[in-house]
Parts: C-alpha cells; sequence; structure tokens
C-alpha cells in the first residue's frame, strides 16, 4: 500500500505539477509587462521535457522578437541560444548551427561595444 502512494505522488509530481507551472505560465504571457513576458517565453521554451520542441521554438521566437521590439540585448542573446539549442534537440543541426553562430557573432558584438565602452572610462580616469 505505502509502495502504492509513493508511486502515485510520484506520477503528480512529474507529470501534473510541471504542467500546472505551464499553464500558470501561459496564463501570465497576457498580464505582464514585455519585459518580464520574455522571462515566461524563455522558461516556456525550455520546458521540451513536458512542451513538443515545436511549440518550444515558438516560445523562443516570440521572446527573440519581442527582446529585439524593446531592445534588450541579454535577452535577445539567450533567446538565439535556446532556439539553437532547440533546433539541436529536435534534430535540425542547419538550423542549429544557424542559430548558434549568430549567437556567437551577437555575443561578441555585445562584449565589444561594453570593452570600447569601458576602455573609455579608463582613459578619462587616467586623463583626470
Amino acid at each position: 500500500m505505502k509502495k502504492l502512494l509513493i508511486i502515485n505522488f510520484l506520477i503528480i509530481a512529474v507529470y501534473i505539477l510541471p504542467s500546472n507551472d505551464i499553464d500558470n505560465f501561459k496564463k501570465k504571457l497576457f498580464v505582464v509587462p514585455e519585459k518580464e513576458r520574455i522571462e515566461i517565453l524563455h522558461k516556456l521554451a525550455s520546458s521540451y521535457d513536458v512542451l513538443p520542441i515545436s511549440e518550444c521554438i515558438t516560445y523562443s521566437e516570440q521572446a527573440l522578437e519581442l527582446s529585439k521590439k524593446l531592445n534588450d540585448k541579454s535577452s535577445e542573446t539567450n533567446s538565439l541560444l535556446i532556439i539553437a539549442e532547440l533546433y539541436g534537440l529536435s534534430g535540425n543541426y542547419e538550423n542549429s548551427l544557424l542559430y548558434f553562430q549568430k549567437y556567437i557573432t551577437w555575443k561578441d558584438s555585445i562584449f565589444k561595444i561594453e570593452y570600447e565602452e569601458e576602455k573609455k572610462q579608463i582613459w578619462k580616469v587616467e586623463k583626470l
């Protein structure tokens, strides 16, 4: 009897609870500010263990578009990486490589911009 209760609990924990979280995230998408919507879309996109990968890709692409709209470079970078990973998991290695290259290029350009800004700050301090 104890074993049966434990098995039932595990089934509930593994299958029902995550789907409740997913449902809550989906409901929040329509009522939260856009910045928070990106985070929720990333969480949904990363739920490939309970959602179809095609649905996860759709969520990550929505996060990418919203990140571009808000000029949120960090979220845009994360979205590109998530999309690359999801395409890899789905076996679409061509798109996975394409998005991974976009991720690397975007990340490098952000690093270069940040580096140049820090260098300018250092020169300002040294000139004083």
